[in-house]
């Protein structure tokens, strides 16, 4: 063996080295693990695609939000409020300079891990980021209805603290306090930018307000008396009669019969024309007018008050609902008011309705005037003369004769929504868009807004069920089955 000659320098060299040596083992961390096989790489791949398609997604709302903001179309003041609120908003908390920036810096990082093949590090990055584009979408998305829900609650809080004030009650409130509780929770979710939670909120707030923390001032004014109970009843029982007097005569017996649905003519999804067998039903003679939903806002049970346009309400048409205000709130109140059912009208009973027993466009021929509907009269039009300082807005109930199986205004005046998901064609089955298994609704009828052509009784339309629109109502079927 060969003798290695030590000295007391090099033994401390060597204590010192694999001393260094210890301490870096210990200060550095531990290295990355690496994608060791290529389906890794693939998934991570598919998610980096994922999140740049839903980046995209978020991106392209924003661009027609921005679109709405800039050249509005036919919105009403409130929905034009609505719609620079959720502009606002949103840019403050989802494309504020500091947002994107940290977006695309994460983004970045995610790409860097990849190409890295950090395995560890970018399944993690890409779980984050992938969770923080869904949310943001999902507050996107909330913020669009977030004006009105925001508005609701501060008017259920004003009149829940005026009724105490006109009740005197002073009690203990503790349904107010988890009102007013959910309020706080609604405006700090809001200003902390986490908008779908906010949205939330403020439903909830506005339910407790008008419901529960109202009936907890009913329940404590009864401690003093039943004058409370009494007085509601009596209202209730008021609007009942209301009610009761608008549906007199309202509903008119629509015989069974087969008719040929569509049109050779028309357009594309008027096509092919089917032979449709309809049972007899009770339909609407008018479109509900904005005294029976008035009514209904009166109880409480519809939530949303709908804009006249300051062209009146009473015998108008109601306008400015959606196919969910209809559904949700509407129809309940008015089975709970009379205790029957009702529904809104499948396109083929709609078009067998308005035909009432023709097969030309309208029911009284090929062609139509302004005396027979409301409609865009042109210029060169025989009513315009007539008509040219009433050119918006649509006209009460009855204007104009009824048809043969005595409905009015089946055409023009406001466009009607169905209980049809719509269709590009009649090859395809109808849905009942009741069941909630579509977005796009089918409304059928044309309005004030709309030409000749768009009157036709087989000619469809189509919308968003949540939309509300000035030219947008509907009428009623009373269900026989139930």
């Amino acid at each position: 063996m060969l003798a290695i000659k030590t000295t007391p320098q090099r033994v401390l060299s060597v204590i010192l080295l694999f001393t260094a040596l210890a301490a870096s083992a210990q200060d550095s961390p531990p290295p990355l693990k690496r994608c060791a096989d290529l389906a890794s790489l693939q998934a991570l791949d598919k998610t980096l695609g994922e999140i740049r398609l839903l980046k995209s997604q978020l991106q392209t709302r924003h661009l027609t939000l921005l679109n709405r903001v800039m050249f509005p179309q036919f919105e009403t003041e409130r929905q034009r409020k609505a719609i620079k609120y959720w502009q606002d908003i949103t840019a403050q908390t989802l494309f504020s300079r500091t947002q994107l920036s940290t977006t695309e810096d994460q983004l970045g990082n995610l790409q860097h891990a990849i190409a890295q093949r950090q395995c560890k590090r970018a399944f993690t990055q890409a779980a984050h980021l992938k969770s923080k584009i869904k949310q943001q979408l999902a507050d996107f998305d909330a913020a669009e209805f977030l004006f009105d829900a925001k508005a609701a609650a501060q008017a259920a809080k004003a009149d829940l603290v005026m009724y105490r004030m006109m009740k005197s009650v002073k009690g203990p409130a503790p349904k107010a306090e988890h009102a007013h509780h959910l309020f706080a929770k609604a405006q700090n979710h809001t200003d902390n930018g986490q908008l779908a939670n906010a949205l939330t909120y403020w439903r909830a707030a506005t339910v407790a307000f008008n419901e529960d923390a109202f009936r907890e001032v009913i329940n404590e004014f009864k401690k003093h008396g039943n004058d409370a109970t009494e007085h509601a009843n009596r209202q209730l029982e008021r609007i009942r009669e209301k009610t009761q007097h608008w549906l007199n005569d309202y509903f008119v017996t629509i015989p069974e019969g087969t008719f040929l649905m569509g049109s050779d003519t028309g357009n594309a999804d008027e096509k092919p024309i089917r032979r449709v067998q309809v049972q007899s039903f009770k339909m609407g003679s008018t479109e509900i007018p904005f005294a029976l939903w008035d009514l209904c806002v009166q109880t409480r049970r519809c939530l949303h008050t709908p804009d006249d346009q300051g062209w009146g309400r009473a015998t108008r048409p109601v306008i400015n609902v959606s196919f969910n205000d209809i559904t949700e709130q509407f129809i309940p109140w008015l089975s709970l008011m009379t205790g029957k059912q009702y529904r809104l009208p499948t396109e083929a009973e709609w078009e067998y309705a308005a035909r009432a027993g023709t097969r030309s466009p309208f029911p009284w021929g090929d062609d139509i005037s302004c005396t027979q509907a409301r409609y865009n009269v042109s210029f060169t039009d025989t009513c315009a003369s007539k008509n040219h300082k009433d050119r918006s807005g649509s006209y009460p109930v009855k204007s104009f004769p009824a048809n043969n199986f005595g409905l009015y205004d089946m055409h023009g005046n406001v466009w009607e929504w169905t209980d049809n998901c719509y269709t590009k064609n009649y090859s395809q089955q109808p849905q009942p868009a009741s069941k909630g298994q579509c977005q796009v609704i089918a409304l059928r009828g044309g309005s004030w807004k709309d030409g000749k052509d768009s009157l036709r009784s087989a000619n469809r339309f189509y919308f968003a069920r949540q939309s509300r629109m000035n030219h947008f109502g509907f009428r009623l079927i009373e269900r026989a089955d139930e």
